[in-house]
């Protein structure tokens, strides 16, 4: 079986944490300008993307550390923290699905996601800093948690500009 950042031939690398981070820039940059549609659609494909790495770390819990080049083959205790990760990453899918189905309001639940992945962004870099994990493993990580935690940036923008009142 291919090593884990050589997921199907495809190389974890810098074109794919590229496109990552440049969608986060523009879903920010349109939250920002309050297109709550373009909110409705960030949260239901995020959720579901969550969902899915959820439910796929919750299988293979040696998956995602291996992207980082943290080995967790026989680590029983690692494995179990993996599996915590993962159902933190399924809930948060539950989350952004849960905000997607109201019409008009993603965009709490897209600031409460983002808040996690401006914290991830920064543990990882700590992270990478101290050589915990491999530095292209996480880097590419930060860089798509940052562009992620940027649409979040606009959710929060939005959300603090005063709404019209109707009538």
């Amino acid at each position: 079986m291919a090593a884990p950042e050589q997921l199907a031939g495809f190389r974890l690398g810098p074109v794919a944490t590229a496109a990552v981070f440049l969608r986060g820039a523009k879903q920010a940059v349109g939250l920002a300008r309050g297109d709550t549609a373009s909110a409705t659609t960030t949260a239901r494909r995020i959720g579901i993307g969550r969902l899915v790495s959820g439910s796929l770390m919750l299988t293979r819990p040696t998956f995602s550390p291996g992207l980082l080049g943290v080995p967790l083959h026989g680590d029983v205790h690692g494995q179990w923290v993996a599996r915590m990760l993962a159902a933190r990453e399924a809930a948060t899918g539950v989350l952004l699905l849960t905000g997607a189905r109201r019409p008009g309001n993603a965009l709490p639940y897209l600031a409460a996601a983002s808040l996690i992945d401006a914290t991830e962004a920064f543990l990882l870099t700590m992270a990478v800093k101290r050589h915990n994990v491999t530095a292209d493993g996480g880097r590419a990580f930060v860089v798509a948690d940052i562009g992620s935690a940027m649409a979040g940036i606009g959710a929060w923008t939005r959300m603090r500009q005063p709404v019209p009142v109707s009538g």
